[in-house]
This record gives structure tokens, sequence and C-alpha cells, in this order.
């Protein structure tokens, strides 16, 4: 995918709305706010947010970056062979994994350890990665089918899971289309308070409700 904000004519909006999955008999809660309007200002170089809340909009302007949508994977050196199941197919990927030095306060230092997954036929694309206990992002799923203004999308589903510091867990899911400024297509982030609940207790759920042009 090219830059999420690249590729878009001025004035070109996005509209998202917040989805309540609170459910009070299995003890989620749901966080909702108001409609964040995304809007590219001028074209490849400037995107704002405007939100209202309380009767106050509340604006901000971002430059348009010529980053990706999508993580991409590091220049991996020595690779293997191994097989990911995307889409309930396998697809040939290779893994490596890069390790690095940290000092801390004190001259005590630490290691971490992040594996990688990338598509055979393209290293540049990254399929998994893991960084840690309990810590992982990939791509779930390439063929998700996803409407929006009447408009069918084939979207890229992808997942993060990452832990909370006090036993519980985070899990990020985004659906990503590149006809939508900003790519993203969906949002959907569940925590949970221990790493066995099968129940969020908090969900903050967003997608995209309206398009122009």
């Amino acid at each position: 995918m090219r830059g999420p904000g690249k590729g878009f004519p001025t004035r070109s909006t996005v509209t998202f709305s917040a989805v309540d999955d609170s459910n009070a008999a299995l003890g989620i809660a749901s966080y909702v706010q108001p409609d964040m309007v995304y809007r590219v200002e001028e074209a490849d170089r400037m995107l704002s947010r405007t939100q209202v809340v309380d009767g106050t909009a509340h604006r901000q302007e971002f430059d348009i970056t010529d980053e990706g949508g999508l993580p991409g994977a590091p220049s991996l050196q020595e690779t293997t062979a191994t097989t990911l199941t995307i889409d309930g197919v396998p697809v040939s990927a290779r893994t490596a994994k890069l390790e690095r030095t940290v000092l801390l306060a004190g001259g005590s230092a630490t290691t971490s350890v992040t594996h990688y997954w990338v598509l055979t036929d393209d290293p540049e694309i990254l399929l998994r990665r893991s960084y840690g206990e309990g810590s992982a992002w990939s791509v779930v799923a390439t063929d998700v089918k996803a409407t929006l203004a009447g408009q069918e999308l084939h979207v890229v589903e992808t997942k993060e899971e990452s832990l909370d510091g006090k036993g519980g867990h985070v899990i990020k899911t985004i659906r990503r289309s590149p006809k939508v400024p900003g790519h993203v297509v969906e949002s959907i982030v569940q925590h949970f308070r221990k790493a066995d609940d099968t129940n969020p207790w908090l969900v903050t759920h967003e997608r995209v409700s309206k398009m122009e042009p």
C-alpha cells in the first residue's frame, strides 16, 4: 500500500463513528466518543481531523507523509524457510530474528529479540512480528469484504496483541483498504483483565460511516 494519505484529492473526507459494543450481561463496557472527521486539506500535503465535543469543534492539522499504512520489514540477512496460513491458504515465508542490546541506567544492559516473518516472493512485505512474551503483530486475512457507501471493498486485516503491564492484555484489530484516505476502514481495540479471559472488559470500536467524494 502507498502512504495512507497519498493520492487522494483535496476535500476528500472520511467520517469515523463509534460502535457501541457494550454488554452488561457479559460485563463489557464500550468507549463511545463523538464522530471524527478527517479531511484532505491539500492533496498529498495536509490532512485535518475535527471532532465536536460538547458543542465545541476541536481541529488538528497533520502533514501527509510517505509512511505506509502497514509496517514494513527490516533488512533480514539470514532467514529460514517456513509456511504461514493466511485466509486458510499456506503462504511461503522466510523467518529470522534480530537482537538489539539496550543500555540501562547504571551501566547494565538488556537484549531484546524480535522475530520476523516476511513473504518469500517479496521480503519487504511483513507478515508477522513477535517482540516479547504475549506481544505479536500479524496479517490475519487479505480478502475480507467490507461495504462502505454502497461500495464493496476488499480489505487487509491485521491483529496486534500486547500485554498491558497489569496482568491483562490488549488485542487491536485493524482493517485497511488503499481506497480510503488514511487506509483504515475499521479499528477494534479489546482490553482483557486476565490472560485467559474470554470476554474483554472494555472495547473501543470505530469504523468509517461516511466517505466523500
